[in-house]
């Protein structure tokens, strides 16, 4: 099946789950306890650590497990549902005008997606050729460039709030040296793609400040702002298959994407580095999916130095779509996982759809999970 169709369908799974995942909770207010439509997909949390260890280790031994079957098996799965992140989004850059200013064609009123330019009527910040290009737009007789800052790896969007300008960019970790000692780990093969968000300063556009650097163990996924929030959506997946030969000797930090965040980069601090959810923060599906995590983290454009939100899901990641209250986040059956069902004994088993609720109060904080067949 073509990507085009299966994005077609998973919007229209999407649409109808997120109709009764709306239906199951009657307010967006704050809400701290999960309510689910299955409970059999409701999301759950570790008690401590050691449990998380045990989780992912017991995990990879199954995905190997999985591996094996499928090299010896004879049976073909009739789908192939890719595992490539789809988003649902219109992106395309806005047009300053003098009076009102047209920005990214967005799905939701009030929900601000990632995109390659904004624009505040005035000034025009624009991602080209590897900077962040700042142009004075009006009035139109004093047209002209202001700045022209590089940005570090590909950029890829930006959101603009006030006088801060937030930047998601690709990394690859050969080619940023600076890091590899922080984010290294024994045990287990990391991933070489990375994120990086860079946050600048630009009260004065001619001479924008750089505030904020954080890079990720990551892939950059979507993003969404709402108000002076930006949602971060990134996805890891790490090869855990050489922590089985000596599981014991793993410690769970090493099992789990790590960030690096300087809060101060035009000096000589050096970044802090951590896990990017602590173990209270992550969460697991009721069936196993996968080692991979989905990780969603808040930045306040508010307080651009403020701690960084964040919290977990352990499995594939899929399509995100965020309203005003809530952000939803498909995780799909796919790759070797679609086979657990026939190594089961089941004859005609049916891929799934997870998608989980996330309320956007501040920090993002779980719901709610439903599934679609």
């Amino acid at each position: 099946m073509s990507k085009p169709i299966i994005r077609s369908i998973s919007a229209i799974l999407l649409s109808t789950l997120l109709s009764l995942l709306s239906g199951c909770n009657s307010s967006d207010s704050d809400q701290t306890t999960p309510t689910t439509v299955d409970t059999g997909t409701a999301l759950k949390q570790f008690d401590h650590c050691d449990e998380l260890k045990s989780y992912l280790i017991s995990t990879a031994e199954q995905q190997d497990a999985l591996l094996d079957y499928v090299q010896n098996s004879s049976v073909i799965p009739q789908e192939d549902f890719s595992s490539s992140p789809e988003t649902i989004s219109d992106s395309s850059s806005g047009q300053p005008a003098v009076n009102s200013v047209t920005g990214t064609n967005n799905q939701v009123a009030g929900v601000d997606e990632a995109d390659f330019v904004k624009t505040n009527g005035d000034y025009t910040y624009l991602l080209s050729g590897g900077n962040l290009v700042i142009l004075q737009t009006w009035p139109a007789d004093q047209s002209q460039e202001l700045s022209r800052t590089e940005i570090d790896g590909t950029p890829r969007a930006l959101f603009l709030s006030g006088d801060v300008v937030w930047v998601v960019s690709d990394l690859y970790q050969q080619s940023f040296p600076q890091f590899e000692e922080s984010l290294a780990v024994d045990i287990a093969p990391r991933t070489n793609q990375m994120t990086k968000v860079t946050l600048l300063q630009v009260t004065d556009p001619a001479q924008p400040v750089l505030i904020r650097e954080t890079i990720l163990e990551s892939r950059y996924v979507d993003a969404r702002m709402v108000e002076q929030q930006v949602y971060l959506i990134v996805t890891a997946q790490f090869d855990l298959s050489p922590v089985l030969e000596d599981p014991e000797s793993a410690e769970v930090d090493e099992l789990l994407p790590t960030l690096a965040d300087n809060t101060a980069p035009s000096t000589s601090t050096e970044p802090t580095t951590s896990v990017i959810c602590g173990c209270d923060a992550v969460y697991r599906p009721e069936t196993a999916n996968g080692t991979g995590t989905m990780s969603i983290l808040g930045f306040d454009l508010a307080n651009p130095l403020a701690d960084i939100s964040s919290q977990t899901i352990l499995g594939n990641s899929g399509m995100v779509y965020a309203s005003q209250e809530n952000l939803y986040i498909a995780s799909i059956q796919d790759h070797h996982w679609l086979w657990q069902p026939l190594m089961d004994g089941e004859e005609h088993p049916t891929p799934s759809t997870s998608i989980h609720k996330f309320s956007l109060q501040s920090s993002p904080q779980y719901l709610a999970s439903g599934s679609v067949d």
